[in-house]
This record gives C-alpha cells, structure tokens and sequence, in this order.
C-alpha cells in the first residue's frame, strides 16, 4: 500500500507521480493541493496485468508526444470511476466520465486529464493490460473512450462487483491464483468489449487465448537467461515455427517482445528510489541480460542514453523531467 501522507509534504505530488509512472506510464501533473497532497495506492501484480485502487486530490496530468518517444510500455489502461469525475482531451475531443462510469486510455496517445475529487477523495479502480490482450480490431481505439457501460447495471455492474472483491483479497494471492485471476480478468474485459462491439466473444476458441498464455509464461521468467523460442514452443506443445507466426501477428518478433519486456522491466527499476543502492548490472542481470555492455548498448538505443545516466536524471528532485524524449 502506498500513501503520500507517509512523505514530506513538499514531496508527496511528485513522489506521487514517480508511483504511477513506475506502475503504469509516466505523465506530466499539476495540482491545486500539490504541496499537500493526499493519495494512496494498492496495485494487485497480476503477471500479465495489474489492477489497481487509486484515491487522491483533484489533479491535471498530461501524456506528450515526447513521453510517449521515450517510454511506451503498449498497454491499454481501464479506469472505473467509483468517486470524482473525470475530463480528458485528445486533439479536439473531449470526453466526460461520471462516478459510475469507464474510461478506457491508451498508453501509445497524447491526451490531458482532469480529475476531480468533489469536495473529496476521487477513487478509480484501474486495469492495465497488454495491447494486444484485447479483443479489439486494429485501429479501433483511436482516441479516450467513455465506455457506454455503467457499474450499476449489466456487465458494467459484473465487472465492477468482480474488481471490488478481487482488490478487498489483494495481500492474499500468489502463484497459481495470480494465473487463474490473470485469466479470469481478461475474460470479463474481452466479454465486455465484445458486448460493446456488439459480437459475441469465445476466449478458449481464439488465437488470443494461447498468445495470453505464453505472454504470462514470459512475463514470470524473464530473468530467466535461457528463456528461448524453443523453451516456450516446447512448454506450450506448439512448435517454433508456429511460435514465431504467432508473433509475426502481433508485428513483433518473439525475441523482440522479450527484450522489450526486460528492457521495460530494467527501466522501472532503475527509476525506482527503493532500488537506489542496486547497481545497474544487478538489475540487469535481475531481468535477464547477462552481458552488461549489451545491455547498455539496448537500454541506450530504446531510451536515449546509457542506464546509469537516465537512473540519474529520472532520480533528480524534478522527477526527471529532463529524460531523453528519443
């Protein structure tokens, strides 16, 4: 669990915006209450999502091109409404959500956000998952969509009543059950947007239901050196020649999505004040690169400069705001 009020005041809505860009995607924030700001956090690590409950003060946040240049972790993030209502603008599209109702964000577009808290704390319960996890036809989601679904009826009202109960046990799961919840989880996001696409949805009968398993199976050994096209072929009885198809689908590579996932993996810990006293090669080698002069060629390609730099700049008290947009 984390809360601001266990911080300096003068500290809280930054720190607050380093919590969020670790546990989510990294945007700019301004607030009204900023020198005492109040929030707090629980985040349920699912393996190939994570769902979260949020409460804080009202706040303005944006996500620029640049932000997006510099990291884009390729997600999809669900925000309900449970307190406080939500505007959000994209190009010249405005959006309102309601207590009650959905948001849906994609990591990959620009857009500013306000929330407001009513005279209160605004509590959201939010689901991040990988692009890809959904089944939406390509293109489909082009800009923030309030989804035409509400808690309090038809399965707006499932999935709420499921979120609810899932973050109440939070501190309880592990192992299997994190599988078993990662698979429930996206079963009842997929059949809700098949109900808003308005077509039927039957998980165990598409491609995606495998893709979701061996997306879970890496997410769990990716500091796993021998992690291998032929491991996960051979763990999931297909053969590598399907594997790779299978990712050539996806418009990446096999070998691609893994390193990216480490290289995403490597990234968050690096800007983790928690994790100030490990060495980089320690968080690499953590994520699975055994060669440190390769890691740091990767890391410099993808992100603009050599780890142990952006770990500088993204732990300087501005929040690390300076951070390559390459």
């Amino acid at each position: 669990m984390f809360r601001t009020e266990q911080l300096p005041p003068e500290q809280r809505f930054e720190c607050w915006l380093d919590f969020t860009a670790r546990e989510f995607w990294r945007v700019h924030g301004t607030s009204d209450h900023k020198h005492h700001f109040r929030a707090s956090a629980r985040v349920l690590d699912l393996g190939l999502m994570r769902v979260a409950a949020l409460s804080s003060q009202s706040m303005e946040s944006g996500r620029t091109l640049p932000l997006i240049r510099q990291a884009d972790p390729d997600v999809y993030l669900l925000k309900l409404f449970l307190r406080g209502s939500g505007k959000v603008w994209h190009e010249n599209h405005r959006t309102d959500v309601q207590p009650g109702g959905f948001l849906l964000l994609d990591s990959s577009l620009p857009y500013r956000f306000q929330l407001s808290d009513h005279n209160g704390l605004a509590e959201t319960l939010v689901v991040q998952v990988p692009r890809g996890q959904l089944a939406l036809p390509s293109g489909q989601i082009d800009r923030p969509i309030s989804m035409p679904f509400h808690s309090r009826d038809g399965v707006g009202a499932v999935f709420h009543s499921y979120l609810v109960e899932l973050m109440k046990q939070a501190d309880d799961y592990g192992g299997t059950a994190n599988n078993a919840l990662s698979t429930a989880t996206l079963h009842l996001l997929n059949a809700m947007f098949g109900q808003w696409l308005d077509g039927p949805y039957e998980y165990d009968d598409q491609p995606g239901a495998l893709l979701a398993q061996i997306h879970l199976f890496i997410e769990q050994r990716l500091g796993d050196p021998g992690l291998t096209p032929d491991v996960i072929a051979a763990t999931h009885q297909i053969s590598t020649r399907h594997l790779h198809r299978i990712f050539r689908h996806e418009g990446v590579g096999i070998a691609g999505w893994i390193r990216r996932r480490r290289l995403e993996n490597c990234r968050r810990d690096l800007t983790d004040p928690q994790l100030r006293s490990q060495s980089v090669h320690g968080i690499a080698k953590r994520w699975g690169f055994s060669d440190g002069a390769h890691f740091s060629r990767l890391f410099r390609t993808t992100f603009g400069m050599p780890p142990g730099a952006y770990r500088r700049s993204a732990l300087r008290p501005d929040g690390g705001r300076g951070l390559s947009s390459h």
